[in-house]
């Protein structure tokens, strides 16, 4: 297993990312503030400081806007609250930071200690590189407490019939870059539109998450990751959430935990959001999928 140093040192310099002025526009950017914010949307980041502000600009262009964000910076050597000032201009956004306690990022310890702070009748819990489709906060808010058209309803594995299932669970599904396909990214307007990401000449052809090609991504009805994930405030999940280090871990009892208590997936049938690439900084494969098993 790596060590704390040995990790922060991972594939030293390869990383493409590390250090770049994203792409973003915020010159047209009004700024809002629900009367009270309906849904949370909780991120943790270590460093990926040029993702989160891709990222951060898809959220404050969403079409439905009663949602607030909570970013906690888990010890980052990049410096992270300079985005959460720019566009806390442009949204309701609440920063926070946590002291780096592993040699792995560590979401659901930021998710827990964020939680008492929601504001949100359904909390989110997103990736800081993931770029979110305009109408990805409705889907959020509104497919954790009601039916919402044309999503997909199951219980993991079957484990009980839908229709005895006490509490909802969103999972937006995604879709991704790879290096090439990203360094292209400028060549269509994502800024008033992500979808149009779409566009791109090789989308199709690109993959990730499975080994499996975007088209393949989209077509699938069932989608438990949590690219992006929500349930009402109310719901066990989050009380029962352990605090875990590293991303694939807390990934596996989300899915495991749904499972075993009967909570209902909704997965929309639309794609709701982009994958952008990264270094593997939030987690080392080796120790972790040895602490997985």
């Amino acid at each position: 297993m790596l060590s704390r140093e040995e990790f922060d040192c991972y594939h030293p310099g390869k990383d493409p990312y590390a250090g770049k002025t994203p792409p973003v526009i915020t010159g047209d950017l009004a700024p809002w503030t629900p009367d009270r914010a309906k849904l949370s949307i909780l991120i943790s980041t270590w460093n990926r400081r040029g993702q989160l502000a891709v990222s951060l600009e898809c959220l404050a262009r969403q079409a439905w806007r009663d949602f607030e964000v909570l970013l906690n910076d888990d010890g980052s050597t990049e410096d992270i609250e300079s985005l959460a000032e720019l566009f806390g201009q442009y949204m309701p956004l609440r920063f926070f930071r946590s002291a780096r306690v592993s040699w792995r990022s560590c979401p659901s310890r930021a998710f827990k200690m964020m939680l008492p702070h929601a504001a949100g009748d359904v909390v989110a819990i997103t990736h800081p590189e993931m770029m979110l489709s305009r109408g990805a906060t409705w889907a959020l808010y509104y497919g954790a407490i009601e039916p919402i058209p044309g999503a997909h309803e199951y219980v993991i594995d079957g484990a009980c019939p839908p229709d005895r299932a006490e509490w909802r669970w969103v999972s937006l599904k995604a879709n991704y870059f790879d290096d090439e396909l990203y360094a292209r990214i400028d060549e269509v307007d994502w800024h008033a539109d992500v979808d149009n990401v779409r566009l791109l000449s090789g989308y199709n052809e690109t993959g990730g998450f499975a080994g499996q090609l975007n088209p393949w991504h989209a077509l699938q009805l069932e989608y438990p990751w949590w690219f992006a994930g929500a349930a009402r405030r109310d719901c066990p999940i989050w009380a029962d959430m352990p605090v875990t280090d590293g991303h694939g871990i807390i990934d596996m009892w989300l899915c495991h935990y749904r499972r075993n208590h009967g909570i209902l997936d909704v997965v929309p049938a639309e794609v709701m959001c982009y994958h952008q690439p990264h270094l593997k900084s939030a987690f080392a494969p080796a120790g972790e999928q040895a602490q997985i098993v």
